[in-house]
């Protein structure tokens, strides 16, 4: 599912999600995450006995997928916002900035550890 396309309507996709979990969530999943291990099957569920599973066989990184890639992709924008006690006094900081203090941390190219 290209996630930059002109939608169906929002009932369209409602209907979708709960007519073919996998046929929604499946593409989604695909295109929008990056997989260490790619997964075999979108689901596994059965309400009755409770077995809830997604995405079987899959591995991810929460790192990669919520941080590394903003990193790389757009280091100038605003990763985090500190809202200090004080109004007026919040402090932005960039995923370069931030993320980049963290050692062992992907940063972009011409920044290193420790650098913000």
């Amino acid at each position: 599912m290209d996630l930059t396309a002109p939608p169906g309507s929002y009932q369209e996709r409602i209907a979708l999600a709960a007519r073919e979990p996998a046929a929604f969530w499946g593409p989604l999943a695909r295109d929008a995450l990056v997989w260490d291990t790619p997964y075999h099957t979108v689901s596994d569920c059965d309400f009755r006995s409770g077995r809830i599973s997604w995405f079987l066989g899959g591995q991810l990184n929460v790192s990669v997928n919520c941080l590394d890639q903003h990193v790389q992709k757009s280091p100038e924008s605003i990763a985090l916002i500190w809202e200090r006690d004080e109004p007026g006094t919040e402090v932005k900081i960039t995923y370069s900035a931030g993320w980049c203090q963290f050692p062992g941390a992907s940063c972009p190219p011409g920044r290193g550890h420790g650098e913000s």
